[in-house]
């Protein structure tokens, strides 16, 4: 076994998703700032078929405003709750590198926190893959951990790098590419999700975007073909 497959059973081993209550998925909707990224998917993304890639429990799938919502996740376990939590989405196990779509069948990707479990080899085939199964002037919208962040995770997650990614999404035809620093308000303040302390957090978050402060805890990845 190479040490491609190895990561890649390392992750599914991290990601068996055990049962949750209903209560459990309002609280990771709230650490996964859908307060914040939602509305953006929703604005900015094209109509049509929209996937969400390593969409895990249905958080943000069941966020958008698409009824041709399709989530896909190597988690089996986290595919089953996705299903009952979205029950309008439609939910296939598969690899990131090797998507299941035919050439320009899709009109829209988006992730949020998945792609840094891929390593850079795999991330690069990912990017590829996403530009093979867009539909013309189709887009993705990205946000994932960020390489910068002092705090970020480590092996085996790989944080995305600003300059890697705006440079290798237009190697491969990309168009109108932008990257940006986010997310500065930490887990264990996003988990409350309102009060005086998240408010005072959101306004110094708006002053450090609007700073492009490059230590974020992510960035947001928009590109079109």
């Amino acid at each position: 076994m190479n040490s491609q497959e190895n990561h890649k059973k390392l992750m599914r081993e991290i990601y068996r998703y055990p049962k949750c209550s209903y209560a459990e998925l309002e609280l990771k909707r709230r650490t996964s700032r859908v307060e914040k990224f939602a509305p953006i998917f929703n604005e900015r993304l094209r109509k049509g078929i929209i996937v969400d890639l390593g969409c895990g429990m249905g958080t943000y799938s069941k966020e958008i405003n698409s009824r041709m919502i399709i989530g896909l996740d190597f988690s089996i376990e986290g595919l089953a709750i996705a299903k009952d939590y979205c029950p309008f989405g439609s939910f296939i196990c598969g690899d990131l590198e090797h998507l299941p779509f035919k050439e320009k069948s899709i009109n829209a990707f988006f992730s949020f926190c998945s792609i840094y479990c891929l390593t850079l080899p795999s991330q690069y085939k990912l990017f590829e893959e996403l530009f093979r199964t867009l539909k013309e002037n189709g887009n993705i919208i990205l946000v994932e951990p960020n390489d910068l962040n002092p705090f970020k995770e480590k092996w085996p997650k790989q944080p995305l790098n600003k300059n890697r990614v705006e440079k290798r999404l237009k190697e491969i035809g990309f168009k109108n590419v932008e990257v940006k620093f986010c997310n500065f308000i930490p887990r264990f303040v996003a988990k409350r999700g309102s009060g005086p302390v998240f408010s005072i957090f959101k306004g110094l978050e708006r002053i450090l975007e609007y700073l492009r402060i490059p230590f974020a805890g992510a960035i947001m990845v928009y590109a079109e073909k």
